[in-house]
């Protein structure tokens, strides 16, 4: 395989990781927000953001 198309591969896999990693770290974020918030309105907005999706 070329060295630059390698690097690139690298760097496509890099990316992918961190989106996941970003997407459970946002996921763990809400549901602590809305464990600690018993409030309608946290739940009402996860429930909208994540039926969005």
């Amino acid at each position: 395989m070329h060295p630059d198309n390698k690097a690139m591969a690298t760097t496509g896999v890099n990316r992918i990781n961190i989106e996941n990693l970003g997407i459970g770290l946002s996921c763990l974020f809400f549901k602590s927000l809305a464990y600690i918030d018993k409030g309608s309105q946290v739940r009402i907005f996860l429930y909208l953001l994540l039926s969005e999706e």
